[in-house]
């Protein structure tokens, strides 16, 4: 089912015109893959936007990519049509020909999104798509997958997280106890691996939890119970 990004992310023609998409494939000609090198970085080099090899690259020859005060939402090519969503941004600045000072989407901001604080339609288009997600513990490079399947879609269960830090997963809720909120508030950031229509086939996005699950390892190596 073809599903147009504006419909996931049902942004308001100013904040598409603050707005960028930035689609990232290999280094040149023969190399390697940007998705690899997102893979390869820890978890605090995502939340601080210093995967200096994948994402935000400031500019092309002479020309600037981005401006401070804009949203860029980076993609890193999976397949010859599929990318991954691998970040979500706002510029802060743009230092001759080197890569962008980014504030990358973290728990804080999430919770500004759900508050109407940034980004408002942001959240409407969250109610209105299911799919599969990552949460990505910055401190320790852990992962969590997980689907949201509800009535109003993401939105409904990023909210559970916002709620209650853990979202009932067991290894999070050992974290939690462990740890307390504020671990989770200071180093959890949240990816939308893939995206569908909110009548899409449950079964199928619990197919590709599954395979999001085996592909990083999250049940050896990561939160995952099962």
């Amino acid at each position: 089912m073809d599903l147009p990004l504006n419909n996931v992310l049902n942004l308001t023609k100013e904040e598409i015109e603050n707005s960028k998409i930035e689609f990232n494939m290999q280094a040149g000609s023969g190399g390697q893959p940007f998705l690899d090198r997102w893979l390869k970085h820890s978890g605090d080099e995502k939340k601080s936007g210093t995967c200096t090899d994948c994402s935000y690259w400031g500019w092309y020859g002479k020309q600037r990519n981005f401006y401070p005060g804009q949203w860029v939402f980076s993609f890193a090519r999976m397949t010859d049509d599929e990318w991954l969503l691998i970040s979500a941004a706002e510029i802060v600045d743009v230092p001759a020909d080197e890569w962008a000072t980014v504030n990358v989407l973290d728990y804080h901001r999430l919770a500004d999104i759900f508050n109407g604080r940034i980004l408002p339609t942001y959240y409407e288009a969250l109610k209105k798509i299911t799919g599969v997600y990552c949460l990505t513990d910055t401190h320790t490079g852990k992962l969590y997958i997980g689907s949201a399947t509800g009535e109003e879609g993401v939105a409904q269960r990023w909210g559970n997280y916002l709620d209650s830090k853990h979202g009932g997963n067991k290894k999070l809720i050992a974290l939690y106890e462990q740890k307390g909120s504020e671990y989770f508030e200071k180093h959890f950031t949240y990816t939308l691996l893939e995206y569908f229509g909110l009548l899409y086939d449950p079964i199928k996005i619990l197919e590709r939890e599954q395979y999001w699950k085996k592909c990083l390892d999250t049940i050896r190596n990561g939160y995952n119970d099962n």
